[in-house]
């Protein structure tokens, strides 16, 4: 809207109200008998932030971010909208009534302070802003729970050394461990015997956590290779589809279980007596991988019984190839280290895609493993492998073993379009983000944090997780949400979650819109629940925005949100007590 444009709708609604103004002094005199000038103003106009789709809707007033209002260079041009004052564009108020957006032009809009709002709008972000009328509703059921919460994480398997060396790495910690919420951090084992610095860097990652962290972290070993004497090419970087990418033979022939049990042991060992005890451990990540880049990649193949299968090339010539079998590798590693006396949780088979997991659980012998792990890899939105997904569930339910996404990376949108899945669709406990800290900035990355050699910063994927993670709790259950509406194509769109604490005094529901259009959401609960909905804190990011968990106060009283498309919000309620 240009300047001119500006005054001269203000001198219209100058003129508008002085008559009306007027009109109602002189019929209060005759009916009443007397006039008061200390009467609070409110303006003349009656359209002022009602909710609308056009200007159409307004009058006078001009539909921006959906409000009837008008735009304005100071608060003496939202004198006639009273008690209106000219919010700047990057008033988090403003941004928050725009959807996550900045609005091109400052606006008369009214500030509030939770409920000081007229009839017809709310408080949200510190600002009035129009009632809606909700397209889809979300019950939540806290009586209703599914699996326990194990918890989020991210590795730090590549980048530890950068993290210790950056120059602003007390501010790092607190991001990474303070503010995030997460609870698992997922390391890689890179010490060999005679490389103990790189000990020294994860015992300094995991105090760092655990001094900053209100429990302890949940500390996550995984190796990527045996080391090179264990390997049939010698190397733990394995070239293009090097079909020797495994276990090397003992002196009988066959392959060396006994070496591999010997080398985990050697290795819980060294890390435990550096101060890193892990609580979960995976023997071999992606045990069903055989680099396929020239360049080639930490790699050891298993399969899940040894055996000989077909493997095609770089040249495109297939060869057979036997290769060592993971159950009876697992197996021998969980009897060489009994005698520590530890109990880790071994996460099996830490394969790389979903097709490959279940021809390892189908022989994995019940005991020999607590925590089923995969990668989503390949399976970023918009493609969700919904059958593959619900398989998983299954295999949960068969097996009474609780699951665990390992390594993934996604955008921001992406990432919480996948942890939905992973809690919901396929009943899974926990979710770990591949490479915590990236080496590059970049707000399109897949790292929750990206750095260069002076700073760092927060990217979109951390928000999704903290909005997971700061509001739960390891030991906390899935409780029911469900959707429904009358516009399918919006409810497609909304992703709806919920968990609650042990004691069921906590609540936290988290619902994402991966649609590009806003829905507008009404939340629903149980009546025990209505009075905590009423002080029901909400958060929310808006991913092509600039909303990065923003602070918009209280749930409205009558429970609907708006939430713009391509967002994640969280909404936390504590229950009174009993």
């Amino acid at each position: 809207m240009t300047r001119v444009r500006v005054a001269r709708r203000l001198r219209n609604l100058a003129t508008m109200s002085t008559v009306f103004v007027s009109l109602l002094a002189v019929a209060a005199c005759l009916t009443l008998g007397a006039c008061s000038s200390e009467e609070p103003q409110t303006g003349s106009q009656t359209n002022w932030l009602k909710s609308c789709n056009s200007s159409a809707d307004c009058g006078d007033l001009d539909c921006v971010c959906g409000t009837c209002t008008v735009a304005c260079e100071t608060t003496e041009s939202c004198s006639e909208l009273t008690p209106g004052e000219c919010i700047n564009t990057g008033d988090r108020g403003a941004v928050a009534l725009c959807n996550g957006l900045t609005p091109e032009e400052s606006l008369c809009l009214q500030r509030c302070n939770d409920a000081e709002c007229p009839n017809g709008s709310q408080c949200i972000a510190g600002i009035c802003s129009p009632a809606r009328e909700p397209s889809v509703r979300i019950e939540i059921d806290p009586s209703t729970t599914a699996q326990e919460l194990i918890g989020l994480g991210a590795s730090v398997a590549y980048d530890g050394d950068a993290i210790i060396a950056h120059p602003e790495k007390s501010a790092l910690y607190d991001a990474m461990f303070s503010d995030s919420g997460l609870d698992i951090i997922r390391l890689r084992v890179r010490f060999n015997g005679d490389n103990p610095q790189v000990l020294a860097e994860a015992t300094e990652l995991v105090a760092e956590a655990q001094a900053r962290m209100e429990t302890p972290p949940l500390v996550f070993l995984a190796s990527s290779s045996p080391p090179p004497n264990l390997k049939a090419n010698g190397i733990k970087f394995c070239p293009q589809l090097d079909p020797n990418c495994t276990l090397t033979r003992a002196a009988d022939g066959g392959f060396d279980y006994a070496g591999f049990a010997d080398y985990w042991r050697s290795t819980l060992e060294a890390y435990e007596t550096a101060g890193v005890v892990p609580d979960f451990v995976s023997i071999q990540n992606n045990p069903d991988w055989l680099p396929p880049y020239l360049e080639g990649g930490e790699a050891c193949r298993f399969l899940p019984e040894e055996g000989t299968i077909s493997v095609t090339l770089a040249d495109g010539t297939t060869v057979d190839a036997e290769f060592p079998g993971y159950q009876t590798a697992l197996r021998a590693v969980r009897a060489a280290i009994a005698p520590l006396g530890r109990t880790y949780s071994f996460v099996a088979p830490d394969s790389g895609n979903l097709a490959a997991l279940t021809p390892y659980t189908d022989v994995l012998e019940p005991g020999s493993y607590e925590v089923i792990g995969y990668h989503l890899f390949g399976n970023a939105p918009p493609y969700i492998p919904f059958g593959e997904l619900e398989d998983l569930k299954a295999v949960r339910d068969a097996t009474g073993v609780p699951h665990m996404q390992t390594e993934m990376g996604a955008n921001g949108l992406g990432t919480a379009v996948l942890l939905h899945h992973t809690f919901v669709t396929a009943g899974g406990s926990a979710y770990i983000q591949n490479q915590f800290v990236s080496q590059g900035i970049d707000q399109n990355g897949t790292s929750p944090i990206g750095s260069d050699a002076e700073t760092f910063e927060l990217q979109p994927p951390y928000h999704a997780l903290a909005h997971y993670a700061r509001s739960t709790e390891p030991g906390w259950l899935l409780a029911g949400a469900t959707a429904s509406g009358e516009e399918p194509e919006e409810l497609e769109g909304v992703l709806a979650s919920a968990w609650v604490s042990p004691d069921a005094s906590e609540l936290t529901i988290v619902v994402v819109n991966q649609a590009d259009s806003y829905s507008d959401v009404l939340i629903s609960a149980p009546p025990d629940w209505e009075a905590a909905l009423t002080e029901a804190n909400v958060t929310r990011t808006v991913f092509n925005g600039i909303e990065r968990s923003a602070d918009l106060g209280k749930l409205p009283p009558d429970r609907v949100l708006r939430i713009p498309g391509r967002s994640v919000v969280t909404i936390t309620a504590t229950s009174a007590p009993d």
